[in-house]
């Protein structure tokens, strides 16, 4: 191999290289913000009072149910209110998929 082909693919592979570093440093910081919003928070704070707010809700039983909070009271998703078991956290959804460019 001459010097010449040498360089420009010892160049390409750099290139390669930083692109994957670039690409990795996006990804990591795409993956703590996710997992921020990942964690669970105690029941006893609430989240905002939206009513397009859906979050999932802990159960003291270990079951999990999406519902929301009225600023003061839990609800399923389907408006009942929660009083069979206590709620013991709640988490927000997860973003939704990202789909890859077309």
């Amino acid at each position: 191999m001459s010097f010449d082909a040498w360089l420009i693919t010892f160049q390409d592979a750099r290139q390669a290289a930083r692109a994957a570093y670039d690409r990795a440093a996006e990804l990591a910081a795409e993956n703590a913000v996710l997992r921020e919003q990942a964690a669970w928070q105690p029941a006893g704070t609430l989240p905002p009072v939206d009513a397009d707010l859906l979050v999932l809700l802990e159960m003291s039983d270990g079951e999990v149910y999406p519902g929301f909070a009225d600023g003061e009271r839990w609800f399923y998703a389907d408006g009942v209110p929660v009083t069979s078991v206590d709620v013991v956290a709640w988490r927000h959804l997860p973003p939704a998929r990202k789909q890859p460019a077309a």
